[in-house]
């Protein structure tokens, strides 16, 4: 399994020499991270610095570069290699400026740094929140659980997290484990809102004007995807959570689509971050949907690409053991086998059917109605807009049927609103 080291430091310069011990093994030295990178030897290492460190106010680019310049030659003087730095954004007044921004820039960043440098495989993360400043351990520890809960959809995940004792010059220090967990894919409940809250304004004065020019302006093509596709991505998303097979297939959305708004998004919020003198102003300040899109770009990544409008009943039950959890399939075996119960009826009898509303295999009363009661209380499989078809599969043994389900072309659009109302009530 792969290791992964982070680890979030505040003003290192300032950190004195100190004797480290972690399972029987001793560093002298001014952090944490060379005992813990000995003793896991990680595949993959990133240390986590406030833009807060800089010395150079030139631009913003000046900003990150002058701290991981710092940050790289601190590491050299510690004798650690293979470590890659992130630079996020801080808040609060320091001797060497004032940074006036949202906190929770930082997560945003932090989250979306993460996810673009993680591999997507099953790993292990060793999180040090010994050098973390206030908010920056809180952050980095939300963060590190949230991407985990999220890869944790197809993938083996497990969190372990260090904490020091306060260091005390030319004492031994010790090196504590302070949580060990596996962690579980846990479907998020958040959801992109008719309202888009891509960004908002910070520091820009919030009047009518402004927040047209950047909603309909500045994040025009954003906005313009994510109105033509948010009700589709929702759905999608409320298929893991709810165990909607063929919503999963049907609606599975293009990574170049989210992966376009992410990148806009992010271009229009560094556009808008001013420095004066050794003051850095961040103008606007991240959405909730942003984290939202974070994620679904994530899980798109994780989960088998699948787009297919029509599955077999074994192909539905093959997904269900990869994305959904045992409570979920067994809710969801228990409508595939009331299908397929008839199914068999028709095929010891040697007939087969093409597409057909799902009401007439189930002899339900026919109605026009979708409820969305019914279609949560049936995996999705809603018989007003699902067909059934039963196909002969000739092969050198045996005749074998196969059974296929799929949404009604004339009413597939209506399963991303019926699911929309689902979501929000």
């Amino acid at each position: 399994m792969l290791k992964v080291l982070v680890s979030p430091w505040g003003n290192f310069k300032v950190w004195k020499k100190t004797v480290y011990f972690l399972n029987g093994r001793k560093f002298s030295a001014r952090s944490t991270l060379p005992v813990i990178k000995e003793e896991i030897k990680p595949d993959v290492s990133f240390v986590i610095l406030p833009d807060t460190l800089t010395g150079s106010f030139e631009d913003y680019e000046a900003v990150v570069k002058h701290v991981k310049g710092e940050g790289y030659s601190f590491l050299k003087e510690l004798g650690v290699k293979d470590v890659e730095i992130i630079v996020a954004p801080g808040s609060g007044s320091f001797q060497n400026g004032r940074f006036i921004g949202d906190l929770m820039d930082f997560y945003n960043i932090v989250l979306y740094e993460l996810l673009a440098k993680l591999p997507k495989s099953d790993m292990e993360v060793h999180l040090d929140v010994t050098h973390g400043l206030n908010y920056m351990t809180l952050m980095t520890y939300r963060v590190v659980k949230e991407i985990l809960e999220t890869m944790g959809i197809c993938k083996k995940v497990s969190l372990i997290v260090y904490n020091s004792e306060p260091p005390i010059q030319d004492q031994i220090t010790n090196v504590h484990i302070v949580e060990r967990a596996n962690l579980f894919f846990r479907p998020s409940d958040d959801y992109i809102s008719s309202k888009i809250y891509l960004l908002d304004l910070y520091t820009i004065e919030k009047t009518k004007e402004n927040y047209r020019k950047l909603n309909e302006e500045e994040l025009y093509l954003s906005k313009s995807i994510v109105k033509r596709c948010r009700k589709m991505w929702n759905a999608w998303m409320a298929s893991l959570y709810f165990g909607f097979p063929l919503v999963f297939t049907t609606f599975f959305p293009e990574p170049d689509d989210v992966k376009r708004v992410i990148d806009d998004v992010l271009r229009v919020y560094k556009s808008h971050i001013k420095i004066e003198g050794n003051t850095i102003k961040r103008c606007l300040k991240f959405g909730n949907e942003f984290k939202i899109l974070l994620k679904l770009h994530t899980l798109i990544n994780m989960v088998p690409e699948i787009r297919k409008n029509a599955l077999s009943i074994q192909e539905i039950r093959e997904i269900g053991g990869k994305i959904f959890d045992q409570k979920v399939r067994a809710f969801l075996e228990r409508e595939l086998n009331s299908i397929e119960k008839e199914a068999i009826d028709r095929s010891n009898r040697n007939i087969t059917f093409d597409w057909k509303p799902l009401r007439s295999l189930l002899k339900t009363p026919a109605s026009e109605e979708v409820i969305k009661r019914n279609f949560m209380a049936h995996a999705g499989l809603e018989c007003n807009i699902t067909e059934v078809k039963l196909e002969k599969v000739n092969s050198r043994e045996e005749v074998k049927y196969k059974t296929f389900l799929r949404y009604s072309e004339s009413k597939r659009n209506v399963i991303p609103e019926l699911v929309e109302r689902i979501v929000f009530g």
